[in-house]
């Protein structure tokens, strides 16, 4: 089982409060995180602390996403149902993806782009993972 499978796992399932809390969670199925590795992780997933808990990105409603794809040197364009590229665009901006620099939405369709050129993998994967594709 992978790392941050796991880790999103159990913070869908429990009300996790700390990371030693989490911690020991992961160390119970043998995966050893020392805490600044899994604080890394958590940051790398895009994970937040809400009311006092820490809380995984939701993916988007089944459906939604029409597509993703790659335009340009240095863009993303996500297609979604009609209606929905507001919604979904404030979600990604406010969901802490650390390779976002930004997103312009319109009525069906959101224009994402990364922090750096270089960094366009990185912020495809994180779409991915916090859409749920």
């Amino acid at each position: 089982m992978h790392i941050d499978d796991a880790i999103l796992r159990h913070l869908r399932q429990s009300s996790v409060k700390d990371q030693t809390q989490l911690q020991g969670l992961l160390a119970s199925e043998g995966l050893a995180l020392t805490v600044p590795t899994l604080s890394r992780r958590l940051r790398k997933l895009g994970i937040r602390k809400v009311m006092g808990y820490y809380r995984a990105p939701e993916a988007a409603p089944r459906g939604s996403v029409q597509s993703l794809r790659r335009v340009a040197p240095c863009l993303l364009i996500l297609r979604t149902q009609p209606g929905l590229a507001q919604a979904l665009a404030v979600a990604l901006d406010q969901g802490g993806l650390r390779h976002l620099g930004g997103s312009v939405s319109g009525y069906d369709t959101i224009f994402l782009a990364p922090t750096e050129a270089d960094h366009l993998d990185a912020l495809e994967e994180e779409v991915r993972r916090f859409l749920g594709l």
